[in-house]
């Protein structure tokens, strides 16, 4: 589990990592266009060679095989616009994601965090 920067890491290392069977991403999922298009100067670490060209994150939320993943966003997120959320939700296979949106900015709101520890409760069940 990991928010913001955090959750890019839980998100690229259950993408490259199977024995890793569940995650969560807490306001750490968005697309390198949508933080051009809304001008957001993001931490470097987004920023990986050939990301973009590959498919953007949706491309990394494809990856995801046999295993499950709770995505929590603010819907009025400054750092990741929810556009750039969308996107990378639409990527996500059948069955493989489950989401949180809530009205709200860059947190972990405590309905967020009981979601969080439902869901890996629910994955060693």
């Amino acid at each position: 589990m990991g928010h913001s920067l955090g959750g890019q890491v839980a998100l690229f290392s259950l993408a490259f990592d199977v024995r890793l069977s569940a995650g969560v991403v807490s306001c750490g999922v968005g697309t390198v266009a949508s933080f051009a298009s809304h001008r957001i100067k993001h931490n470097p670490a987004w920023f990986v060679p050939g990301l973009t060209a590959a498919g953007d994150l949706p491309a990394v939320a494809r990856a995801l095989e046999g295993q499950r993943v709770l995505v929590t966003a603010g819907s009025a997120d400054p750092w990741f616009p929810i556009d750039g959320v969308r996107a990378v939700l639409a990527g996500f296979g059948l069955g493989v994601s489950d989401t949180y949106l809530f009205d709200g900015g860059h947190q972990l709101p405590a309905g967020a965090m009981e979601l969080a520890c439902s869901h890996f409760v629910d994955a060693i069940s």
